[in-house]
């Protein structure tokens, strides 16, 4: 009977004691470092082509050039343009812009066709004929206010970067500013053009 009570005693400890806690498992080793660091290269980087650098020869001049620019702009582009704006009504700048940009058409025409550009070559003949005509010469931008077809910016200088010719040695030229040989020559064949490219 003694045993009996013993057995159950036991028992009844053995319920109330808490369950053993059971070892930890071990922690999973650390991963070997990368042999290269490619694998820490974020994978987002923007992958932009680097741009290439323009070539100075004449770097002297051009710093000489570039002052006198400035004061150029300072002391008479600048007043100059300012008493146009005073004195010139806005409405009648804006035809004046549309003419001389109605002028550079052929030029326009031209760099598109060399570029293969159909869709271009088609807007600016058909922007140049509704402003020729409904426009006023050129005067109204017709084209673009009623027949939504867009303006085209394009020029010979473009139509020589299209086609992979160098930008050639960076130039600062009196009056018209920083250019490349590739600018230039493409202004001297626009002006052939359109004489109206000296006044842009």
């Amino acid at each position: 009977m003694e045993l009996v009570q013993t057995t159950e005693v036991t028992i009844q400890l053995e319920k109330k004691m808490p369950n053993p806690v059971p070892e930890s498992a071990p922690e999973p080793a650390a991963p070997p470092p990368p042999e290269d660091f490619k694998e820490l290269e974020d994978p987002f980087k923007d992958e932009t082509p680097e741009i290439p650098e323009l070539k100075d020869p004449f770097v002297g001049v051009n710093r000489v050039m570039f002052r006198v620019n400035e004061n150029i702009y300072d002391y008479v582009m600048d007043p100059v343009a300012r008493e146009y704006k005073k004195i010139v009504n806005e409405d009648i700048r804006i035809a004046i812009r549309n003419l001389f940009n109605n002028a550079m058409t052929p030029v326009k025409f031209v760099s598109s066709l060399l570029q293969g550009d159909i869709n271009k070559s088609t807007r600016v003949l058909g922007r140049v004929i509704i402003n020729s005509t409904i426009g006023v010469g050129g005067l109204f931008d017709v084209a673009d206010q009623h027949f939504h077809i867009d303006d085209v910016n394009e020029d010979f200088e473009q139509a020589l970067g299209y086609r992979g010719v160098p930008t050639g040695p960076y130039f600062v030229v009196p009056f018209m500013g920083p250019l490349t040989a590739r600018h230039i020559v493409g202004r001297v064949v626009d002006s052939f053009l359109s004489p109206t490219v000296l006044f842009a």
